[in-house]
Formats: structure tokens, sequence, C-alpha cells
């Protein structure tokens, strides 16, 4: 009975054993997993925190250049990358308007990654339906001694020959509120013996024009743009701004510029020479264009008596709120707009706005 109870008592003991083991495996393992997810989430603060720091650069300081970029930062003793895309990086899941920034780290074998996507600030812009559109039924257009290549231009066209983007759906060469025979008060020279206003249509008699979306963008230009002086910056293609005219400002010789120029009502802009723009011109007061400037993009005439001081020009219908004179082209182009949707700053005046955020 004694050997036995001696083989129970082992037994026991080997079973005991057993258990304990098994036991100690499993914290282990448990011990192992904790230590494994801590990891992870440790590394996802650190791709996260990453995410902070080059979305702040990106938006609070332009200075940073252009995608693609990698950025490195150590950040609780890990080491995270940050690499900026564009559009050209990967078509397909980014889109032309946005920035995709990826931070990533790694634990021993696994990436840890994380996403943000931010849009570019832009201005909003008008839907164009006329390379000159006019949405006052006191507004007139005057044309003073103008020669035969005078050119109002609906038919889409790309301002360099180099770009190679398929064209866009043509507009009116000219949309108005009123009919022909209403808008222009005089028509003098060469052009006075041919039609100089092209485009699908060439004359849209359209009553219906957005008058509300021109007032608003009107005020959203006044009050995010800059007051222009004499040899200012008119912005490039790449850099496009917001000019406000207060006052009286002349555009001539061989310059260029892109953006909107926004006269307001009492203020008078003359362009002349070679003077080349790349974007819209809002016309609240008058609008002066002599010599061969060419204008790719759109002229918008409004209507002034949205205003409570209405100007001048509506209570004398014998003042006129465009003057063209010389060999001036007016020429609508989606790919100068395009390109104002893409590099136009918004109304916080910052180029890049978060969008999203993914872990």
């Amino acid at each position: 009975m004694g050997r036995a109870l001696l083989i129970i008592t082992l037994g026991s003991f080997i079973i005991l054993g057993i258990i304990q083991r098994a036991v100690t495996n499993r914290q282990f393992t448990m011990t192992e997993g904790n230590i494994e997810a801590f990891m992870v989430n440790h590394a996802q603060n650190a791709t996260g925190s990453a995410l902070e720091l080059a979305i702040n650069r990106i938006i609070y300081d332009d200075s940073w250049g252009d995608a693609p970029q990698t950025w490195e930062y150590e950040l609780s003793d890990m080491l995270v990358q940050v690499q900026i895309d564009d559009h050209d990086a990967d078509p397909t899941r980014i889109q032309p308007t946005e920035l995709r920034v990826t931070a990533q780290t790694q634990i021993e074998n696994r990436t840890v990654r994380s996403f943000a996507f931010l849009n570019r600030n832009t201005a909003n812009l008008p839907n164009l339906t006329g390379a000159v559109s006019v949405y006052g039924e006191n507004s007139r257009i005057r044309l003073d001694g103008v020669g035969a290549q005078l050119k109002i231009d609906g038919n889409d066209t790309h301002p360099y020959d180099f770009i190679t983007d398929e064209l866009d759906t043509n507009i009116a060469g000219i949309a108005s509120v009123t009919d022909k025979e209403t808008l222009f008060s005089q028509i003098s020279g060469a052009a006075s013996n041919k039609i100089f206003y092209d485009g699908e249509p060439d004359y849209d008699h359209n009553e219906e024009l957005d008058q509300k979306e021109i007032e608003d963008l009107y005020n959203e230009y006044v009050e995010i743009g800059t007051t222009y002086a004499a040899d200012g910056n008119l912005g490039t293609d790449e850099s496009p701004v917001i000019n406000v005219i207060d006052g009286q400002a002349s555009l001539g010789g061989s310059d260029f510029g892109s953006g909107v120029l926004v006269i307001t009502p009492d203020s008078e802009l003359t362009i002349s020479g070679n003077f080349t723009y790349h974007g819209l011109i809002l016309v609240a007061g008058k609008l002066e264009i002599t010599g061969t400037p060419n204008i790719y993009g759109g002229v918008i005439l409004m209507d002034t008596g949205l205003f409570e001081d209405p100007i001048s020009l509506i209570q004398d219908p014998d003042e006129d709120q465009a003057t063209l004179s010389g060999t001036p082209g007016i020429i609508y182009s989606s790919w100068v707009l395009g390109n104002l949707r893409r590099y136009l700053t918004g109304n916080d005046g910052r180029p890049w706005a978060l969008n999203r955020i993914s872990y």
C-alpha cells in the first residue's frame, strides 16, 4: 500500500508539473503578445506624431517645395519616414488636387503606417458660359477703332503649344443678359465689317445668368485678394494671385500675370501693349483694353446695380463698362481655369487643407 501511495503521490506531482508548465507557457505567450501590442501602439503613435509634424509643415510653411519628398523624424527612439506624393506618383489613388502623406516605421518584421490626404485650398471659380459674360442689363461695350484681328473666342484654346491635354467643351463667345443690339454702344474700325466673336454659340442671349454666384465670388475675392499697387505681383501659372483694383491702374508692355483681377466700383483698369493674362477679370468698375494684349480665361462684366451705391456708369447710359480698341484677344481656356482651380489659394491663405487621416 505504501508503494501504491508513493506512485499516486509521484503521479500527482508530475500532473501538477505539467499543468504548471502549461500555465507558465501560456503566461509567457500572453506577455509576448502584450509586448507586441504595446510596441505596435507605440509605433502607431509615433507615425501619428510624424504625420502631424509633416502636415503642419506643409500647411503653414509653403517653402518646403513640391512632391515627391521624403522626410525623417526620430520620435520616442523610433525613426519614422514620411513620404509626400502627388497625383503624378499614384494617379489611381491620389486626385489631381491632393497630396498623400505617408508616415511609416518598422517593428521587427512589421511595417506600421499612417496616411493623411491634403487638398489644395483653392478659391472658388465661376461656371463660365462665355469668354465674355455680361450680367448687367445696363452694361455696355464700346469697340473704338478695333482691328480686324480682334478676337472674342469661346472655343477652348490652350495658351501654350506644348500643352497636350484634351480640349474641353466650347462655350459662347459672348453670353449676355441683353441682346447684341443693346450690348454694343459703338462698333468702329475694321472689325465693324465682320463677326469678331466666336464660340458655341457665338452669342448667347441668356437672361438666366446666375447673378448671385457672381456677387458671392466678388465678395470672396475682395475679402481675400491683395490691393494692387504699381509693379505689384501679378502672379504666375504656378502661383496665381487675386489682385483687387481700387482706383486707377494700368498693365502693359510685355508683362504677364495669372489669377483673378477684380475691378471695384468707381475703379478703372487699362490693359495695353502685348500684356498677357491667364485668368479671370471681374469688372464692377470700368475696363479698357487697347493694343494687342491676350487674355486667356474670361472676362465678366458684373451687374453693378448689385452695389449699394451704383457707380456713375449705371446712371449715365453713355458711359461704357468696357472699351476695346486695337486687336486684343479674349479667349476661353479650360487649361487656364483648371490651373487656377489647382493653384489659386482660398479663404485662409494657406495652400493646403487637411482632408482625412487613416491608420
